[in-house]
């Protein structure tokens, strides 16, 4: 954004390859859900692209770990197993 904020380019014809990140923050299928929720944390991303071989596998989103916590949460509140702090 701040490419195109700057005036100098017109958005609407910006191609993604003058706006994305060239070298992204990854992991692998093997990390586990609290180490890749710590590298969107460490890094402030959204989305965490999963690589192998050097090869985009999938990518992992805020929205997917909102959505898992949602389902943890209301599994716990149904079945009363929640944990005292």
């Amino acid at each position: 954004l701040r490419f195109l904020a700057d005036g100098s380019h017109d958005a609407s014809q910006a191609a993604a390859s003058e706006v994305m990140v060239t070298d992204p923050v990854t992991a692998t299928p093997d990390t586990g859900t609290l180490e890749a929720v710590a590298l969107m944390r460490a890094h402030a991303l959204s989305a965490l692209p999963i690589v192998e071989d050097e090869r985009l596998v999938g990518i992992v989103t805020e929205t997917d770990f909102t959505r898992i916590a949602s389902e943890l949460l209301e599994e716990q509140l149904r079945t009363g197993n929640d944990r005292e702090a």
